[in-house]
């Protein structure tokens, strides 16, 4: 059922039939844009819902970081947690806080998938990479075993970092 907040914003964003009550303008306007949102549909034309397998958040302290990397050391704790493609794109980074964000941000992520995809997929640290494909600066979460990819759908994963803070959100959707 729709609330008052998803017809009026509807209303605002179409004009599909001027004397169409909210509902129904909310209506037309998801039939325009359904194959967008690659929604599965019920025999009666109804939408069902997506499947969510499960979400999961992360948030890290740097400094926790920092004391980690003081007694391993960054390429240990790269070693560790990082997967092979990751790995290539941390050694060419040569600053230490560069370094220092870029293997935080990869741990909150991780952190976060391992909560969203478990107890389907239990994964380790190098069984999920963080990359930036194509040159977009939006991460993409890759799990590299092909039984993993199977059991889950499309994963979606949202990277935040400010001071000392970095927080990430991974959504796993359901197959």
């Amino acid at each position: 059922m729709l609330s008052q907040t998803q017809t009026s914003s509807c209303r605002t964003e179409t004009s599909l039939n001027p004397k169409a009550t909210p509902v129904q303008d909310c209506a037309a306007l998801f039939a325009l844009h359904r194959h967008r949102l690659r929604l599965r549909f019920r025999p009666s034309g109804r939408p069902m819902p997506p499947s969510l397998h499960g979400i999961g958040v992360d948030i890290l302290h740097l400094p926790r970081l920092r004391a980690l990397i003081a007694r391993r050391g960054a390429d240990a704790l790269a070693r560790r947690i990082l997967g092979a493609r990751e790995k290539a794109v941390f050694s060419r980074l040569t600053s230490g806080e560069g370094r220092e964000r870029f293997l935080g941000v990869r741990w909150a992520a991780k952190e976060a998938a391992y909560k969203a995809l478990f107890p389907a997929v239990r994964v380790t640290w190098k069984d999920v990479e963080v990359l930036k494909g194509g040159g977009s600066p939006r991460p993409e979460l890759v799990l590299v075993r092909e039984e993993d990819r199977e059991k889950v759908g499309k994963t979606h994963v949202s990277v935040s970092h400010d001071g000392e803070y970095v927080v990430a959100y991974v959504v796993a959707e359901g197959r």
